[in-house]
């Protein structure tokens, strides 16, 4: 199970010093349930439809609220978004703005690192 303590590197300059931005809990006790940095790493495996290629792209996924909402209509289900995370996988790849839209990428799946599947589309 990971350590969900607050640290130094979970306060940013414009919040409170000595506190998570996001949960304002002090440095040294345990984020809130729900705060944003209690996340777990995921790989989303994300097609492009136009190529049919298909890449494992790193993600994160919120532990404690494991709701596929923002893959499913969120901002990840938006294709410049999907775009950034394919581009981000492969360093050669330039990745410039991308329009909006549903239909460039298909997110076939999201895993955990233990293997569990958290979030699969139907395409």
């Amino acid at each position: 199970m990971p350590s969900w303590i607050v640290t130094s590197d979970d306060a940013r300059p414009a919040g409170k010093p000595g506190e998570c931005f996001y949960c304002q809990t002090p440095i040294g006790q345990e984020h809130r349930v729900g705060c944003v940095m209690r996340c777990v790493p995921v790989v989303a495996y994300i097609r492009k439809n136009s190529t049919g290629e298909v890449r494992a792209c790193g993600a994160s996924w919120l532990a404690d609220n494991p709701s596929p909402y923002i893959w499913a209509e969120g901002n990840y289900r938006c294709d410049c978004n999907r775009h950034l995370f394919f581009s981000e996988s492969d360093s050669e790849e330039d990745f410039n703005d991308y329009p909006c839209g549903e239909t460039a990428y298909t997110v076939l799946k999201i895993v955990l690192e233990d293997g569990t599947i958290v979030y699969t589309e139907n395409s």
